[in-house]
């Protein structure tokens, strides 16, 4: 092999390139109001719910209407029977859609030994995906989504040597 030729293939030659997509339908809201040993239940009015899931354009939007429920503290009913259900198969908190990658190169010294160059890159897209909207109706923040529940984007370079 010639000596430009091996330098084309030692610059050029070799990469992998690796990616990994993700696409999932978020899970049920779990309507709960309060503790999971004793739930207690929601009044609610009637009418419909209809999640947004990615509604946060503002600190007090609310991932939908909280106005079909009463939310007054001392109103609250604690013991009697349930008729809200904890779940909805349509009303759902926000999906996964995320892409990871990863380029990596391998520098052979011998036949046994070796250098690796890794580019890893987790959510490269940097598509955030958030939290359930706050479930619990005596809450200030009822309705509200609060926090992002996957990271950002994360780009981390690693190297090997094998010998």
């Amino acid at each position: 092999m010639n000596l430009d030729r091996r330098w084309a293939d030692l610059a050029f030659g070799g990469w992998v390139l690796t990616g990994i997509y993700t696409f999932q339908t978020g899970q049920p809201i779990n309507w709960v109001n309060g503790s999971t040993t004793t739930p207690g239940d929601y009044i609610y009015n009637g009418g419909n719910v209809d999640v947004n899931p990615r509604d946060v354009a503002s600190p007090t939007a609310t991932a939908f209407n909280t106005t079909l429920f009463n939310t007054v503290a001392a109103q609250q009913l604690q013991y009697h029977i349930r008729t809200f259900d904890t779940t909805f198969a349509n009303l759902r908190q926000d999906g996964i859609n995320n892409f990871d990658t990863s380029l990596l190169k391998r520098f052979n010294f011998t036949e046994g030994a070796y250098f690796q160059l890794r580019l890893e890159a987790f959510n490269v897209v940097n598509h955030p995906t958030f939290s359930a909207p706050n479930a619990q109706a005596t809450n200030a923040s009822f309705g509200i989504i609060t926090a992002q529940s996957n990271r950002p984007r994360t780009i981390q370079i690693g190297a090997r040597f094998v010998f």
